[in-house]
């Protein structure tokens, strides 16, 4: 049974991170860009598989995401050429955490992790693979190119509250001036 304690999605990729993907080439949270969809997670494996990782957070989240249109291309395996696959992850996964589900709900084409706490996950049932197109060095280079991106939009939007609200304001917010005394 899934943890009853909300999470922020945050707090599940990196429990998704640090539990399954420390040994993946690339793992990039929130992208866009890559496969034409929002992705919560993406990550790239050594043998060069892309794997998609769906966080959700209540069920009527997990029973809309079957309506978005990401996900006729993983029921319609067989009719995608090569290059349409890849924009399409190599293994899609679930990932929940203040709910359960029955894995006959789950697609034929998904697999499920539930997230019990911060420190406790477990694989319910593996992603199947749904194509073996493996991602080229072009493609890694585009998910580090987004990602490099969004590391420094972020810097700078950062720096641009530094700017307006000063250090001081900073400091006070996070508590900063305990640390000092």
């Amino acid at each position: 049974m899934p943890l009853s304690l909300k999470l922020k999605e945050k707090q599940v990729q990196n429990i998704i991170f640090h539990s399954y993907l420390t040994n993946h080439i690339i793992s990039v949270p929130n992208t866009m860009s890559v496969c034409g969809w929002e992705s919560d997670i993406l990550s790239v494996n050594y043998t060069r598989y892309l794997n998609e990782y769906e966080i959700k957070v209540n069920y009527n989240d997990f029973k809309n995401d079957a309506l978005k249109y990401k996900h006729i291309y993983y029921k319609d395996e067989g009719r995608y050429t090569p290059k349409d696959y890849m924009m399409m992850p190599n293994r899609f996964w679930y990932v929940i955490h203040s709910f359960s589900v029955e894995i006959a709900e789950i697609p034929p084409y998904a697999g499920l992790i539930y997230v019990y706490d911060e420190f406790n996950s477990e694989i319910i049932k593996k992603a199947p693979l749904l194509h073996k197109t493996k991602v080229t060095a072009d493609f890694i280079e585009k998910m580090t190119r987004s990602q490099n991106k969004k590391f420094w939009k972020q810097r700078d939007n950062k720096n641009m509250y530094v700017r307006r609200h000063g250090a001081k304001s900073i400091l006070k917010e996070y508590n900063f001036e305990q640390i000092r005394n």
